[in-house]
């Protein structure tokens, strides 16, 4: 992610950290997405897709490490002053019904950690059933 800048250096364009940014953060952290990320890395829906995918698929497994970890790093992306809004809108309509993880007590557990602005963009979207 770099800043652009501006003609006779009266200062910088400051990018956004967008899909591109996102896929490429997240294929480097999450090595078994990566190719689902960066074959998506420009198109925020499907990356949410991914990433909901790979949610609901630990929660079935019980594995909740990979869940938090998950969330913890859309949490660090949502906090992000330089956060193209489509993300966050991505997150909102495309990431996750929270009521999908009601399968199993794992799900349970993981929705009580979920948080709090991830939780929030999910529930606008999706409210608690």
């Amino acid at each position: 992610m770099r800043d652009k800048v501006l003609a006779g250096k009266k200062g910088k364009l400051l990018k956004k950290y967008d899909g591109f940014d996102l896929a490429h953060d997240a294929a480097a952290r999450f090595l078994d997405l990566q190719d689902q990320l960066r074959s998506a890395e420009n198109q925020v829906h499907l990356l949410m897709q991914a990433f909901a995918t790979a949610t609901v698929e630990a929660v079935r497994k019980s594995d909740l490490p990979t869940v938090l970890s998950i969330w913890s790093f859309l949490e660090k992306v949502l906090s992000n002053p330089q956060l193209d809004p489509e993300l966050a809108n991505a997150v909102r309509i495309s990431f996750l019904n929270q009521n999908d993880l009601l399968i199993n007590d794992s799900g349970k557990e993981a929705l009580e950690k979920m948080p709090p602005r991830l939780r929030q963009l999910v529930a606008e979207a999706y409210p608690p059933a």
